[in-house]
């Protein structure tokens, strides 16, 4: 039983990086500060990141700028020059 926490806990670390690396990469992420366009991402399984990354491509080629971020994140004032924000959630 003594040995349960711990190995609980190691076992939460790995699924915690393996989570972490496996994420889309953000290529072309534009600043905050002179986006147009503001993707917030929130999503526990990390799922919601595929899909934000595919729609900041497209909109990235349709000439907008384009900036990502996570939802917990949300700060209005890094946003002065936002015209629409796009809020992309999971469970």
């Amino acid at each position: 039983m003594a040995l349960g926490v711990p190995a609980m806990r190691l076992n939460g670390l790995v699924i915690w990086f393996a989570g972490r690396r496996s994420g889309p990469g953000l290529r072309g992420n534009y600043p905050a500060k002179g986006a147009g366009t503001i993707l917030l991402v929130g999503s526990e399984g990390g799922s919601t990141w595929g899909f934000a990354a595919t729609l900041q491509r497209a909109l990235g080629a349709a000439g907008q700028h384009v900036h990502v971020a996570p939802m917990s994140g949300f700060d209005p004032a890094r946003y002065p020059r936002v015209e629409r924000f796009i809020v992309l959630s999971a469970i």
